[in-house]
Formats: C-alpha cells, structure tokens, sequence
C-alpha cells in the first residue's frame, strides 16, 4: 500500500471511525489492567512492520500525546527465516520509524540454527529467540524497561481455541496475559478487523508476512479455516472470547493466592505427605508446578501431576522425573523436588522474611534492613550477613548446591567456585553441601565469600544465614563470629 504523507499519520488514523474505536478499545485495555504507569516508564515496542505493530506504534505516539511524554522506541527483530522478504521488512520498518522520528533497534537471529540446535518448531525458536533479544535490550537500562507487544483480540481467540483443543486447564485457558512482568499488550480487546479496516481507511502502509497464509501451520488454520465460520454463531466471537479469558482469569488468581498461602507454611519446601495428599486436586497440581520451578525445573503439566498421585498411593518412598531436570521425591514421610544431579538437596526459593534452608543445615533472613533478627528457636552458636547491594538480581533468588562450572565476579576478578572451596580447606564431602545463593544469571553469593558485584552500589537487600545443625556450624565457625556477636558484613 503506498502512503499518504500528506499528513500526520496519527491525525489521519484518529480521525477514522474505525481508528477511533481502535484508540478507545486500546485506552480501555490500559486503564483495566494498570499499563499506564509501565508505558510511562519508557515503551520498546516489539516491531515486525505488520499491521499490528503498525497500530501498536501509532496507538502510544497518540497516547504519549495524550498523557506526556514518556521515552517511545521501535524494535525489529530479523528472524532469519523467509530470506528477501525479511530483509524488506526490516527495511521498511527501519523506514517508518525514522518518518515517526522514533529511536529504532534492530538485530539479527538465525532462528534455522537455534531450532536445530533445540529440536523444537521455527514457530517455537523463533519465540523463545524474540523473548529473549527483547530481554536483553531492556536489561539494566533506565530510559526503557517495558516492552509493548502488538498481540490483538482476535490473537487471543486463536490461542484460546487452540488450547481448548488441547486439553488446557484454567491457566492455560486464559489465553493471552495482558501484563506479564516487563511485558504490555495494548491492543488485546481489539480485534484483527477492525485494525487492518483504520490502517486501509488511512492509507497507512504495513508489511505483510508471507507465512501466515501457510495453513499447514496450526495456527494459521484456526485462524484462515476455523474463525470465519465462527461469526455465523456469535457476532463477536473475540468479545465472547475476552469475557471468558476474564472470567478464568479471576478464578485462576484466587487459586494461585491459595498456592502461595498454603506454600507459605513450608519455606524449606518439604511438605508432609499427608498434608500434600490431602489437598485439593487444583491446589496440589499448583503447588507442584510452584515447587518445581523453584527448584529450577518448568512448569509442571496434568500428566506430571497424575503420575506423582500413583506414585503416592502406593505408599512407598520414590522418586519421579519430573519437567526441566528435577524430580519429585517422597522419603516416607516428606514430599519435596531436587535437581536430578543435587543428590536429594532440594533447590529452594528465598523469599522477603525468613526462610527454611534445614536441608543444608541453616535458616535465612532475607531482608531490607540490615538489623532485623530471625525468630527461630533452637539455633546453633554461629551466623553471617551479606550485603546483596553489589548485585543486580535477575529472577527469584534460590539456593541450591554448587555445580561444575559454577563461577562468579567479585573483588574485581572472576572466582571459580571449586578453587575458592579447595582453598578455603573444605573437605570435598563437605564442599558438595555448602549452600550456593544464585539467580537466574548465576552465581550470586556463598556463605564465608564474597557477593557478586554487578557494577552497582547501593545497601541491601541484606541476607543472614544461621546456623541450626552441626553441618551449618562446620561452614561458618571456620570463617565467622558466634550469634551473639554483631554478623559481619561481606561484600
């Protein structure tokens, strides 16, 4: 489609009837689900030069108009994929930001090579490879950190009808999130239709990408063979669509809420068998896939549940894979999951307050302030404290036991993990159980050394281990001062 440049582009989409109703749907979106505020702190959004981001684009220059301005960029990603045809989109979208007079990204990925190298689909590498630029564009800037996706309403029918199909429970039925962490999706109450109708009654140019006409793909089935046949028995199937996607939505939270509350009561992530067996189907398949990605696994699936409910009525003690290198133990008395090489220490979330870390023998005070004090009884003579300020932490912080590679920087130089145990004179069986702070990056602390220095330097959070057995004392009685002392500080 050739453009109109004589005039502003926003001007001539707004003016529209149908550019209207994309622009109230869209504020409608912002306000319900809390966007403004993540859109004002700096925007990327996520641009193929499809209709979509077209839209996308033009909705938040309107909107940062309306509300002030706020840091507003474009980000192209060149999948690697349909050869001249993505070159030419990456030249156009190239183009119209530079005529919007926005800021513009763009990089390179060979999806071909990362679904070879993984054995998933295109479709699926080339998602896990947007996510992923798109992740390290914002990470550890000031001037952007959301980025605003171009999924619409009629996007979410598709994935809702596709995961009915395949048997999705109330979280998977949800369809597509709204807000998920750094991530907003503006246009999701507006349906396809009606954003092609404004570009076209513009005369706003957008690319069109080749491969979503191929029906061989599940998805562009549904939405070419299936969708059309849909408005003979709802007049608005995205709108029915929504309100269900809501409605699950509101059920999914509240069991979620109850996930974390009952998890609450078992921070060192051991739960008596009974208590497990007991709960809700529901809750235990959310406390499951809640446990095992905290110990570093994914989220679990209904089959992985089932499998642990026949495991359990036999009443022996087992252990069962689960997803993404754990496994789900039951020892006779306590259910918990383990990183399948961790020889049945568990990975364990650290959360705000304290936390149970008994398998390794301690307990932690995860914390703002650096004087606030545990309120666990029974406590062994010895403890330390370590300020976190010097890292930026990436993910939930977790502990778990050390691994080949395990590496990090601090005092200006980069550590090996097995050389700094060997010089500290640990005993190898010993060394195999000292609890290792890390985040989604890596390495972030250990006991008796120094905590990873990301560049930054600002005070807390700040993290107390104490120690409750003789196996706690053995670590930090070689390197620290008694309880009663005032906890040294390491940096």
């Amino acid at each position: 489609m050739k453009a109109n440049t004589d005039s502003r582009r926003i001007d001539r989409l707004f003016a529209t009837e149908a550019g209207k109703e994309v622009y109230r749907l869209a504020s409608e979106a912002i306000a319900a689900y809390g966007m403004k505020e993540k859109l004002m702190g700096g925007t990327v959004v996520g641009f193929s030069g499809g209709a979509d981001s077209v839209m996308l684009l033009l909705v938040l220059e309107k909107f940062r108009e309306t509300v002030g301005e706020f840091p507003l960029a474009a980000f192209h990603i060149h999948h690697g994929i349909r050869g001249a045809e993505a070159d030419g989109d990456e030249a156009f979208s190239r183009r119209f930001a530079a005529e919007e007079n926005l800021p513009f990204f763009s990089v390179h990925a060979d999806v071909p090579a990362l679904a070879k190298e993984t054995r998933e689909s295109l479709e699926t590498a080339a998602r896990e490879a947007r996510y992923s630029e798109f992740h390290k564009l914002i990470s550890g800037r000031n001037d952007y950190r959301t980025i605003a996706l171009a999924h619409n309403a009629t996007d979410n029918l598709e994935t809702v009808l596709f995961r009915i199909l395949r048997g999705a429970g109330t979280h998977g039925g949800i369809g597509i999130l709204p807000v998920r962490d750094e991530y907003v999706r503006p246009l999701l109450f507006v349906p396809k239709e009606t954003i092609v109708k404004a570009l076209s009654e513009a005369e706003i140019p957008f690319v069109t990408d080749s491969s979503n006409e191929d029906t061989a793909f599940s998805r562009n089935y549904i939405r070419h063979e299936i969708l059309p046949k849909l408005s003979q028995i709802c007049a608005s199937p995205e709108v029915s669509a929504r309100r269900f996607s809501q409605n699950l939505m509101t059920d999914d939270s509240y069991l979620w809420e109850r996930t974390e509350k009952f998890l609450a009561k078992y921070r060192d992530g051991r739960i008596p068998v009974s208590v497990f067996s007991d709960l809700h189907p529901a809750l235990r398949a959310r406390v499951l896939t809640r446990l095992n990605t905290a110990a570093g696994g994914t989220a679990t699936e209904r089959v992985h549940a089932e499998a642990v409910e026949r495991c359990l009525a036999g009443g022996r003690p087992f252990r069962l894979n689960l997803a993404g290198g754990t496994s789900f133990v039951f020892d006779g008395e306590d259910c918990f999951i383990v990183r399948k090489e961790e020889d049945g220490l568990p990975v364990i979330l650290l959360s705000e307050g304290e936390n149970g870390l008994l398998p390794y023998g301690f307990l932690a005070l995860l914390s703002e302030d650096r004087k606030a004090h545990v309120s666990f009884s029974n406590v062994y003579n010895f403890s330390t404290q370590a300020d976190l300020g010097s890292a930026i932490i990436h993910g939930e912080l977790r502990v778990r036991t050390k691994r080949d590679g395990d590496a990090y920087f601090y005092g200006g130089m980069t550590h090996k993990l097995k050389k700094l145990l060997a010089s500290a004179k640990l005993p190898s069986g010993r060394r195999e159980r000292i609890p290792v702070v890390v985040d989604d990056l890596g390495v972030v602390y250990v006991p008796g050394f120094g905590v990873r220095d990301d560049g930054v330097r600002r005070a807390g959070p700040y993290l107390t281990f104490v120690s409750v057995s003789e196996e706690g004392d053995f670590f930090l009685s070689r390197r620290q001062k008694p309880i009663d002392d005032r906890p040294s500080t390491e940096r």
